[in-house]
């Protein structure tokens, strides 16, 4: 909910009605479309993007650019070698490739190459990351630079070859509380390189390297750094994801635990596993909240993470595929004969319904919900107060007749309804988003309406002042749109604690991606609106459909947390309001696959206050 929505007090009784959830397939969908291909040409090896053209790299000295991903135009590299990684950073393109070749451009047509060569065996990857580039090649060479220009070489220990390249920063801050209490910053940077046989290398400034765990006897070619859903702290782990021959996937995870004096200390755990395809797999690439291998014979597969499952996506050829990028909303593979392709466009998944339930009092104490929608055009949702329609679920106490009003940021009614009147275009709606059919002639309420990027609000009142029990549900009727239309933000605010029991609000993720998520439940903050009765302790918890426990569970003071930066940081990303300093106010981000959630509010005391649940879209 954004500061500029109308704040209201909601009182919210504990919900136990089912929740009408959504989802659609993506990734699964994708097709891919040939943009350049030569029976004969030169292997490509690598593409790379800035913000306005694709560069992609190969045998010859070959060199390949486009500015829309369509058209493809030949550039002069001034070489013959093999050119075989490429990456953008510092405002400038970065090729390596045979012999230890090192070419540098700014517009991606005119290529200077690096004078100060520092070794000749061929560099297989290169990657800028932590403000720094980091090329890795055969004989365990690896070379570091901070401009492009002057670079170094570092002893990696390991005389294997070397093509995976990552890095993940998981510094971190811990309370310490003995002799006395103050916060440690922990600096917890951790660079990765992967090759030959299973070699890995690990280093945490870039220049001293020593050996890593090894990932089995398997060739690794691909490592990417995937942000992880499970997790003790979801907001803070991730996993190290590499692939390679026979199609084997190897997950390094990164989370946080508590040591025996409460102490958060890092800690990591091994993921071994399979694409199930025996292809080489030779290219690794996140984009759109999902992960994309591609290897031999056309391959290409796609997770929602790590964890898979991994699902075949038609690639339309039986080239080799070696390295991809996601750029424009769209997945580029290259590989042999000059074999450049463009998927359809890839949508994240989308958040995509929100119901809560609650009493409906009069005047302040209303039922309210708020949504936020994103992109350039409008996005269309089904919205419905469900009063007599609660009666099947054996609620007692119903609102007899709810009335809807839905209100834009600045506070004017955008629709409203009192009685859905067997509306034929809601019934199909209802239908289609698989929501409780309401009885023919109901007093129920429903309204479809088309809103544009913005914030609202959903008022849910009774006809006549009167009162009763009510669930609001919110629904997003279309899936990802190409001018990018979503929502990004549901809310619902209510009492917690005491006869009013708890706060749940349930939402769906549809698609095969997984989604970033910041789920709040504000409490002490709320006094900024002026709210006097604020719940001062609350608990959230996540719930994933099917799961016995509790994936996420947040409660005391949050800027305690050893993630805190991070917390803060994803409430700016969000465009939420700053929560106050050391209060108990609730946030968790995680990476959730997707599914059915439901997110529950409670009272770390039993005591009664109202609160906010908040579910968040984070890009």
């Amino acid at each position: 909910m954004q500061p500029n929505h109308r704040i209201q007090l909601s009182t919210l009784l504990k919900a136990s009605l089912a929740l009408f959830l959504l989802t659609q397939v993506l990734h699964s969908q994708t097709s891919f479309t040939v943009r350049n291909a030569k029976r004969g040409g030169d292997f490509l090896w690598g593409i790379a993007s800035s913000s306005d053209r694709l560069v992609a790299v190969g045998e010859r000295g070959t060199i390949l650019t486009s500015v829309n991903g369509t058209n493809w135009i030949r550039s002069d590299s001034g070489s013959r070698d093999w050119l075989v990684g490429i990456t953008y950073g510092l405002g400038r393109f970065v090729v390596v490739g045979d012999r230890g070749i090192i070419l540098t451009s700014s517009d991606s047509v005119r290529w200077n190459k690096v004078s100060t060569a520092t070794t000749t065996h061929r560099l297989n990857n290169v990657t800028f990351v932590n403000g720094q580039f980091v090329a890795v090649g055969e004989a365990g060479t690896i070379l570091t630079s901070l401009d492009a220009t002057e670079w170094a070489q570092r002893p990696s220990g390991t005389t294997g070859w070397l093509r995976g390249i990552a890095y993940a920063d998981l510094s971190y801050r811990t309370a310490v509380y003995a002799p006395a209490f103050r916060f440690v910053e922990v600096a917890n940077q951790v660079y990765l390189a992967i090759g030959q046989g299973g070699r890995a290398v690990e280093s945490s400034d870039g220049i001293a390297w020593s050996p890593s765990t090894a990932r089995g006897a398997n060739d690794f070619e691909a490592l990417i750094y995937a942000i992880s859903g499970r997790t003790a702290y979801s907001t803070h782990g991730g996993a190290f994801v590499s692939v390679g021959e026979s199609g084997a996937v190897t997950a390094d995870e990164y989370f946080f635990r508590q040591d025996k004096f409460g102490t958060v200390v890092p800690d990591k755990s091994r993921l071994d596993g399979s694409t199930g395809n025996a292809a080489r797999i030779r290219g690794l690439v996140q984009g759109a909240n999902a992960l994309f291998a591609t290897g031999e014979n056309g391959t290409i597969l796609s997770a929602p993470s790590h964890l898979g499952p991994w699902t075949p996506a038609a690639s339309g050829t039986t080239a080799n595929l070696v390295n991809g990028v996601y750029a424009n909303q769209s997945l580029f593979v290259v590989g042999e004969d000059e074999t450049i392709l463009q998927s359809t466009a890839l949508y994240p998944s989308r958040l995509q319904n929100i119901s809560s339930r609650g009493f409906v009092g009069t005047d302040d104490n209303i039922l309210v919900s708020g949504l936020v929608i994103a992109g350039s055009a409008p996005k269309t949702c089904l919205i419905r107060a469900a009063g007599p329609a609660m009666a099947a679920f054996g609620v007692a106490g119903n609102l007899a007749a709810p009335v809807i009003v839905v209100r834009n940021g600045a506070g004017r009614t955008m629709a409203a309804n009192a009685g859905w009147s067997s509306d034929p275009s809601l019934a199909a709606a209802a239908a289609r988003v698989g929501a409780l059919a309401f009885a023919p002639g109901s007093a129920d309420a429903a309204l479809l309406v088309s809103l544009e990027p913005g914030s609202y609000t959903v008022e849910v009142a009774g006809r006549d002042r009167a009162t009763g029990t009510a669930l609001v549900e919110v629904y997003d009727m279309a899936g990802p749109e190409p001018d990018g239309a979503r929502t990004i933000n549901l809310s619902t605010r209510g009492t917690v604690g005491g006869s009013a029991g708890n706060l749940i609000a349930g939402f769906s993720i549809g698609g095969t991606a997984s989604r970033r998520v910041a789920l709040r439940a504000v409490g002490p903050s709320l006094a900024a609106f002026g709210i006097s009765n604020a719940l001062i302790s609350p608990v959230l918890e996540l719930y994933r459909e099917g799961e016995p426990g509790p994936r996420a569970t947040a409660q005391g003071v949050w800027s305690a947390r050893p993630d805190a930066d991070l917390l803060r940081s994803s409430s700016t990303l969000a465009g939420a309001f700053a929560l106050i300093e050391d209060s108990k106010d609730c946030i968790a981000v995680s990476n959730l696959a997707p599914g059915n959630y439901t997110a529950v509010v409670r009272s770390a005391d039993n005591a009664s206050g109202v609160a906010l649940v908040e579910i968040y879209d984070l890009p």
